[in-house]
């Protein structure tokens, strides 16, 4: 079996997340509107990784 190539997995998030941004305008917009309200980029804090 093969392992896990990362380099690939890298690219293809760079890639999906540059089409999402790309495709998305406004959902980037307010993002940046709210981040500064948000508890680690993101609306509840039971949501974050911490």
């Amino acid at each position: 079996m093969k392992g896990i190539d990362r380099a690939r997995i890298k690219m293809l998030l760079q890639r999906e997340e540059a089409r999402y941004i790309k495709e998305r305008p406004k959902s980037r917009a307010l993002f940046e509107k709210a981040k500064d309200s948000l508890y680690e980029g993101v609306p509840c804090r039971c949501r974050s990784s911490s």
